[in-house]
């Protein structure tokens, strides 16, 4: 016989009764409260996605690091030194299955046509356990974007967002420390771009009801 489903032991409480001398109402509210929590569930996976680096989550060296600037009603961190770093780190869900990846959400800073200037990001990550680990071993990895600017309007500012590219490393209930910044060698855009958001992408397990 097939497993009946909510709808169907609902239905069945109402015509049966269940044997139960509660009155219908408080039976089918049990049984209802019940039932969302513990039944009809299936375990899937799905794409998490989670901002990293944002101006409220951030941190950066003493006297160093972009500075806020609004853009409408954003937030946003402009890089006007070459050296400026930003730096952010949480820990990886005990959900995590795979398809770790990053990108980033940025735009221009000033009111000037951009059209075709670029933008090298440079994103370095260490996945460490948080209990037995030397840090100064170096980072887990290191992505690279080339990214351009392509609206030609002077007060605008479209935000753009790199590739994801894919991470190495995430174990579950580990912890994942960012470091990002440009590379002013490789940056066209006059005076240096604004992050909007570095987030990053994982797929995890979820439980759903059906």
């Amino acid at each position: 016989m097939p497993t009946p489903t909510k709808a169907e032991l609902l239905a069945l409480l109402q015509a049966e009764k269940l044997g139960s001398p509660k009155s219908d109402a408080i039976q089918q509210h049990v049984l209802s409260t019940f039932l969302d929590k513990n039944y009809d569930t299936e375990t899937v996976s799905r794409i998490i996605h989670t901002p990293g680096i944002t101006p409220s989550t951030n941190s950066t060296v003493p006297g160093g690091g972009p500075e806020p600037i609004a853009i409408g009603t954003l937030l946003g961190l402009h890089f006007k030194r070459d050296t400026d770093l930003v730096y952010s780190y949480s820990k990886i869900q005990s959900s995590f299955l795979s398809d770790a990846s990053f990108h980033v959400h940025w735009t221009k800073a000033v009111d000037t046509n951009q059209a075709g200037a670029t933008v090298r990001w440079r994103l370095r990550y260490t996945v460490f356990n948080g209990i037995s680990q030397d840090l100064i071993a170096g980072p887990t990895g290191t992505i690279i974007w080339d990214d351009t600017y392509d609206d030609s309007g002077t007060t605008s500012r479209i935000v753009y967002r790199t590739p994801n590219i894919a991470a190495t490393g995430f174990v579950a209930n580990y912890y994942v420390g960012v470091e990002l910044g440009f590379v002013a060698a490789n940056t066209t855009l006059a005076n240096r771009p604004v992050v909007i958001s570095c987030d990053i992408l994982s797929r995890n397990s979820i439980n759903e009801g059906n």
